[in-house]
């Protein structure tokens, strides 16, 4: 079973925001979603971290040095919450 991909709405600003101005960073935010798909709780790429403090609950995966995928998994959902930025920089 295949998790099904939310984005919150300022998740999907950030990653519709790549699509315009970097395809190369959103293929690789594809990618990584893709591998949270296969192996939510795995050691897959972006060196998988889980959240602690305000964002306990959540796990985070490396898109470069200066960005992170911030993404938890409920039920069946992938709930993506931001692919720009470090965490709650914003």
């Amino acid at each position: 079973m295949s998790l099904r991909i939310v984005f919150t709405p300022n998740a999907w600003e950030d990653y519709d925001g790549w699509l315009r101005r970097d395809m190369k960073m959103a293929r690789r935010i594809s990618k990584l979603i893709l591998d949270v798909q296969r192996d939510p709780h795995g050691t897959g790429l972006g060196k998988p971290e889980l959240l602690k403090g305000p964002l306990s609950g959540w796990s985070s995966r490396r898109i470069n040095d200066e960005h992170r995928l911030i993404y938890r998994v409920r039920g069946g959902d992938l709930e993506i919450v931001a692919c720009h930025g470090h965490y709650l920089d914003k």
